[in-house]
């Protein structure tokens, strides 16, 4: 795998700030959905107390399997715990997510089967099956991949109108950037994320796009099977703090929609181009840590903060993902500290820099700063006014103190 080598394979470490949204809270994100896990009770309880700290633990059942259970299948255990779960529920969802842990994998029940068995009993319900199973996470198909699939997968023919979907960013971009105002100009009529809606059949109404943009990696199957099955082409959109980069994105998103827009970017350009001046000016030589839970590209974010004139002090990662990959030689080269935030000599705390400005919640605890940006997955950020927003934040952070525990807690993290 290409810059493999950077990385140290060894036993790893997790650090109470590398985590996530968690699988729970990715599928909490269906409205009118339940969710039910069938795995022994050692592997539900990390997702049921994250269920409870993010408050969907309303959205989610677990059923808990034994021994006999595991030797003797647990297709009866699945039929009954459906039963009771909506026997008990004061309504009934309009979809069931049949959760079954990698212990499944061994014991290989047939769930699509299941699945099958239990909409003819239930015909108001729709029941599709998921798998929580890390030891899949280094697959093509890890739990955040297939959930989303699973997700968008529910979608069937609708007639099409000049709609675009935002997918696989679980917050939906912030309005006041200048890529609605873009895409308005390119004819497009509605901006769906599944975030807007409220019930199941507003769900449904995301088939009506003409186009899907890919915002995160994992979203990339379901948005290949849409286009399969709906004839919705896609296109994969990453964020970018480049301003260069940025106006050949919006070229290509213009090429992309067959239109030529009507709205011109120069005014929003120049207004990023100032919040860079006005944020490296008041930031003046203070090092920078980018964390690569923050934005999805962190080493291309350390580049355009190097070129831009900031001192970027380490970059806190444990892998390069392949569109990262053109930024890695300049950042290294300019003698950029690369550090594994799972690698078990993080908890010597070796690379103290507590002055430094954490770029996300991985850098804060490895530097023990407490000057943070509250950023995770690029969430809200795109464009030109991304890039002012993440300028605003540095600035913010560079004056004031967090507690990185409490921002964590606030975030719903979880490991």
């Amino acid at each position: 795998m290409p810059f493999r080598e950077l990385f140290e394979e060894t036993l790893t470490y997790t650090a109470p700030s590398h985590g996530d949204w968690g699988l729970v809270r990715i599928a909490s994100l269906l409205p009118e959905s339940h969710m039910i896990f069938f795995c022994p009770s050692a592997c539900g309880r990390h997702g049921a107390l994250g269920a409870v700290a993010q408050g969907f633990k309303d959205r989610v059942a677990y059923c808990f399997l034994d021994r006999e259970d595991i030797i003797g299948g647990i297709d009866d255990v699945v039929r009954d715990g459906v039963s009771q779960l909506l026997a008990q529920l004061p309504k009934r969802p309009r979809v069931v997510l049949l959760y079954v842990s990698c212990l499944d994998d061994l014991i290989g029940t047939d769930l699509d089967a299941l699945a099958h068995e239990l909409a003819m009993e239930y015909p108001d319900v729709l029941f599709r099956v998921g798998h929580m199973n890390p030891i899949s996470l280094d697959g093509p198909t890890p739990p955040p991949v297939s959930t989303q699939d699973m997700m968008y997968g529910l979608l069937g023919p609708l007639p099409k109108d000049r709609g675009v979907n935002f997918i696989g960013n679980f917050v939906p971009l912030d309005e006041r950037g200048e890529l609605h105002r873009f895409l308005r100009g390119c004819g497009v009529t509605d901006i769906r994320h599944i975030s807007m809606y409220a019930t199941f059949d507003g769900f449904l109404e995301m088939a009506r796009s003409s186009y899907n943009f890919v915002m995160m990696p994992a979203a990339r199957l379901a948005a290949s099977h849409l286009e399969e099955r709906l004839g919705t082409p896609f296109m994969s959109l990453a964020a970018t703090y480049d301003v260069g980069e940025i106006s050949e994105q919006y070229r290509g998103i213009a090429d992309f929609l067959g239109a030529r827009p009507t709205y011109g970017l120069s005014a929003d350009a120049a207004k990023a181009e100032e919040k860079i001046r006005q944020a490296r000016a008041f930031l003046g030589g203070r090092p920078v840590s980018v964390s690569g839970g923050a934005v999805l590209k962190p080493f291309a974010l350390a580049r355009a903060l190097l070129r831009y004139g900031f001192c970027v002090e380490s970059v806190v990662t444990d892998e390069v993902l392949p569109f990262d990959e053109g930024a890695v030689e300049e950042v290294l080269g300019a003698g950029v500290a690369l550090i594994e935030p799972t690698h078990t000599n993080v908890i010597k705390f070796a690379h103290r820099s507590p002055d430094a400005l954490a770029i996300g919640f991985d850098a804060a605890y490895i530097t023990g700063s407490r000057h943070i940006v509250n950023l995770s997955n690029d969430h809200t950020v795109f464009g030109y006014h991304g890039v002012g927003k993440l300028m605003d934040m540095m600035a913010q952070a560079g004056e004031s103190a967090y507690d990185l525990e409490t921002l964590l807690k606030e975030y719903g993290v979880v490991l």
